[in-house]
Formats: C-alpha cells, structure tokens, sequence
C-alpha cells in the first residue's frame, strides 16, 4: 500500500468516526507541515502549525481524495502562512530572517544550509514553496499545483524561474557555496535537504 492509499484509508476511517485513525494521519503529516513552516519563519512555527491541523479537522469532509491529503494540509499551511505574513507586513516592513553569523564552532556545511534557508525567504512566496515542495517533499507536478491552486504546466514554468531567482539569491549573500548553473543547483539544494530537515528539526 502506498503512503497516498493508506492516507486515503486513514482519513475515510476518520470520517467515519474512528479519532484514532484521525491522529495517526496528522501525526503522520505534522513535521511536514511544521519544517514547511521552520523553512520561512524564525519564531511561530509551532503556533502555524496547529493552527493548519485545526483548519484541517474542521474541513476534514472536503478534502479531495484524487490530490491526497498531504496536497491538502500544505494547501492549508500556505494559507496559514499567506494570512500570517499580512498581518506582520501591516506591523512592520521585514519580517525577520535567519541570521548568516554563526554560532561558534559551526562548520561550513551549516553555514550553507543556513545561506539556502536565506536565499529561499529572498523568493516570492510562490516560487519558495514551488522550489520547496519539489525537492523536499518530493512531490509531483501536479501535486504541486493542487496546493498551488494553479495548472501543472504553471508548476513546470515556476520551477524553472524559481532556480534561476534562487541561484541569484545565493550568488548576493556573503561568500560560500555558489550554485549558478541549473545542474548544479539541482543536484547542491538535493544534497541539502536531509541536512536542513536535521537542522529544523533541531530548532
């Protein structure tokens, strides 16, 4: 059975009033939700992210099993985010990014996954979770366009765009590792995403 099948079979029980089963498919999604909140924010993700579970039991009912469930808790993390972002765009003009300094005796590897987390928070909003969602959560195209809410030949033209905008991104911080040609940003932000996930995971 695939992780899609058995999301499908956990919320039909859900549905159908088995709680456990409710449980089990959050807990299953919920440190994909919160790095995906880690990966733009330095504080509150927590808060973002029970916040997306709320909204998502509350709309249990509607989500749309052809998509999957994971397509439809990081529809709503987006939104969260999206909503989230207004509000502290009305109280100040940046919000706050990752600092480059690092902590004494941090090896260079952190310090490059710290200059990835930077450079994606320098995208727009859509091209970020575009890029993110491709290679760390390793989705489909069309996956990506059903949390996107956009056509799947959009996905192909964002993620193209997203790659040159974040290799810029890049190329502006302080020196470290470059990534300018698309191969090579492939196969460098590949070879990152354990790594961040780690350091998330930590925070």
């Amino acid at each position: 059975m695939t992780t899609d099948d058995s999301d499908a079979a956990l919320l039909t029980a859900w549905r159908a009033g088995d709680a456990r089963a409710g449980s089990d498919l959050v807990a299953r999604h919920a440190h994909t939700v919160l790095w995906f909140f880690r990966r733009k924010l330095d504080h509150g993700a927590e808060d973002l992210t029970q916040r997306t579970f709320l909204a998502a039991v509350e709309g249990r009912d509607r989500v749309k099993s052809v998509y999957g469930f994971r397509a439809y808790i990081l529809g709503i993390a987006r939104h969260e985010y999206t909503r989230a972002i207004r509000h502290k765009l009305r109280e100040a003009p940046h919000l706050p990014i990752r600092s480059l300094t690092s902590p004494s005796g941090a090896t260079q590897k952190q310090q490059d996954h710290t200059r990835l987390l930077v450079a994606l928070r320098q995208l727009p909003l859509d091209l970020q979770i575009t890029i993110e969602l491709h290679y760390w959560e390793e989705m489909t195209t069309k996956e990506i366009a059903a949390v996107l809410g956009v056509a799947p030949g959009t996905i192909k033209w964002r993620l193209s765009t997203a790659r040159g905008k974040l290799a810029a991104a890049l190329d502006s911080l302080p020196a470290g590792t470059r990534a300018t040609s698309t191969d090579h940003i492939n196969r460098w932000i590949a070879s990152m995403r354990v790594a961040v996930e780690a350091d998330d995971s930590h925070l």
